[in-house]
């Protein structure tokens, strides 16, 4: 051996099994964690949902259908005309929200209804309508103010249109509302229903 190198030494591993000490358990084992309390206000949020999913949404539409107080003055005027193109175009408009609507106030009313049962599937079913109130509600004023309905002189003594400007401003205050309440509620947090 020249050069003054030293030889590599491993180290000598045995192939034999040992048996390996279990740990002792734990001392004190994980407690799960309580499951979210009944809360006086989710019953009145889940209230709120339940009537406005169900209620108001469907009132609306009998409305809109069986009378005409739901519809702007403009319409009114325009409907005992064989052919008024901005009244044929408003409720062509309007005319293609029930099924969106349908779609928006079962998933209120479903959140409601698991909200009081403390099941965490209420979080999302809320969250779908919360987000289809507020898209619905943002078609409406982006129609509305594209065709200058919101002008002071559409909204001058025009119930049908004042109306409107409530339910858009409800439909938005209440989606936003809704989302944040539920995205913050324990049961979007924990994962854990109440049995």
């Amino acid at each position: 051996m020249g050069g003054g190198r030293k030889p590599i030494v491993l180290p000598i591993v045995s192939c034999k099994t040992s048996t390996m000490e279990k740990a002792p358990p734990p001392a004190n084992p994980p407690v799960p964690p309580v499951p979210p309390r009944a809360d006086p206000r989710d019953k009145l949020f889940a209230w709120g949902m339940l009537i406005s999913g169900a209620g108001f949404i469907a009132l609306y539409w009998a409305l809109f259908f069986f009378t005409d107080l739901t519809l702007p003055n403009f319409v009114k005027r325009g409907a005992a005309a064989a052919f008024d193109l901005p009244s044929q175009v408003y409720l062509g408009f309007e005319r293609a929200f029930p099924v969106a609507d349908g779609f928006v106030a079962a998933c209120l009313f479903l959140s409601g209804v698991f909200l009081l049962q403390r099941r965490r599937v209420a979080v999302v079913y809320g969250l779908l309508g919360a987000g289809g109130l507020m898209f619905l509600a943002l078609m409406d004023v982006s129609f509305n103010v594209e065709h200058g309905l919101y002008g002071p002189d559409t909204l001058h003594q025009d119930p049908g249109m004042i109306l409107e400007v409530g339910i858009n401003g409800l439909c938005l205050f209440g989606g936003a509302f809704s989302a944040t309440y539920l995205w913050h509620h324990p049961l979007a947090q924990t994962g854990i229903e109440h049995p």
